[in-house]
């Protein structure tokens, strides 16, 4: 009994065996057929039949593999196809056209800005000294670069009444952009409404010949701290000590002119008396509006011009002329600002073309009254 049952269990299994092999065959015979039609390839077509070969029938050649080949448009129906298309870009200007229109608005900019700016500017000075073209030893290293540097000295208007200016060029002979600022000194120096003062830092200078004063780094050290711009940088001029600018930037040194003129600087008048040593009196210091604070007195002296040919740094060799250079800086004392008269006893250096009497508020910087004597 149970030899039949193992019987009946093998033929069982093996006909699920057959069926699965059948149904296995069926699913791969299908595939073929779905696929072969995809790749172009008829099993039944496109078989070369054998050839025989001495007498020795061959087997039959493999079937090479397809090869796809995107079909090319021919040439001439692709260039009649692309001349008769309305190019996208035919509104729009060239590389060239951009640049020529882009240097028109620049142009026109410019003008603008050198209109708005003679607009405060003196005629007559405008006539006699608005132009003050800078020698060519002092030009800088790259002479492409210098020609974006303008070379012209815009004069500031004089500020009604008494008032004046006090411009504060920190320079060194060793700055390769500080010889356009230093040519722009002889005409500041010259003027009536302006004290200008050259001072030469020394924490950037040259090894022989050097004009800096400590006194002078520590002056633009302050400042930096004043006017919260950038860290103390050379040439920097610095006017009634309330605003800045690049040195050698024309246009620059105008704006801070223009906003200093809303705060002139009062005059004093400082008066030589016949003693010795040398003694000058500074007439009744009072401040123009009344407020309360606390304010440095500071005499500045200040030199002939310095003729000389640089010894080091960027500039080495050039012939240079320094106009102004602050060759003394003494801190007379601290004023509350009540009215009072003052007498300065001091000596000067040899080569002294005079000195600033300056009274500059502790907290900003700025330079409240002056008075110059030469």
């Amino acid at each position: 009994m149970k030899e039949d049952i193992n019987a009946i269990d093998y033929i069982f299994v093996s006909k699920r065996i057959q069926k699965t092999s059948l149904v296995i065959m069926l699913a791969i015979l299908s595939i073929v057929v779905l696929v072969s039609p995809l790749y172009g390839v008829c099993a039944s077509e496109d078989v070369p039949p054998a050839v025989p070969v001495d007498g020795v029938e061959a087997e039959a050649l493999p079937l090479p593999e397809p090869i796809y080949v995107k079909q090319k448009q021919p040439v001439q129906e692709y260039r009649e196809e692309k001349e008769t298309q309305t190019p996208k870009n035919i509104n729009k200007p060239n590389m060239l056209e951009r640049f020529l229109q882009k240097t028109s608005d620049s142009s026109i900019a410019v003008q603008t800005k050198t209109q708005n700016e003679q607009n405060w500017v003196k005629e007559e000075q405008v006539r006699e000294k608005h132009e003050v073209i800078v020698a060519s030893n002092t030009s800088l290293t790259d002479e492409k670069e210098t020609e974006n540097y303008s070379t012209k000295v815009l004069m500031p208007v004089k500020p009604e009444g008494s008032g004046f200016y006090v411009l504060e060029l920190f320079t060194t002979q060793a700055c390769p952009f500080c010889p356009k600022a230093d040519a722009m000194m002889e005409t500041y120096s010259s003027l009536s409404h302006v004290i200008a003062l050259s001072c030469h830092v020394d924490y950037f200078d040259v090894p022989e010949g050097s004009l800096s004063l400590p006194i002078c780094s520590a002056r633009q050290k302050r400042y930096e701290a004043f006017l919260k711009g950038s860290p103390k940088y050379t040439p920097q001029m610095v006017v009634n000590g309330r605003y800045d600018a690049a040195g050698y930037l024309s246009d620059k040194i105008a704006k801070a002119f223009k906003q200093a003129h809303n705060f002139p600087v009062g005059l004093l008048t400082v008066e030589p008396a016949e003693s010795k040593p040398p003694t000058y009196h500074v007439d009744r210091v009072e401040l123009l509006k009344r407020d309360e604070g606390r304010y440095h007195l500071w005499l500045i002296a200040y030199d002939q011009p310095h003729p000389l040919t640089v010894r080091g740094g960027a500039n080495a060799g050039k012939d240079m002329v320094y106009y102004n250079v602050v060759s003394k800086a003494e801190f007379l004392g601290s004023w509350d600002g009540q009215p009072k008269d003052l007498t300065i006893e001091t000596e000067f250096p040899e080569n002294t073309k005079g000195f600033a009497f300056l009274v500059q508020d502790v907290d900003t910087g700025a330079i409240l009254m002056a008075g110059k004597n030469e």
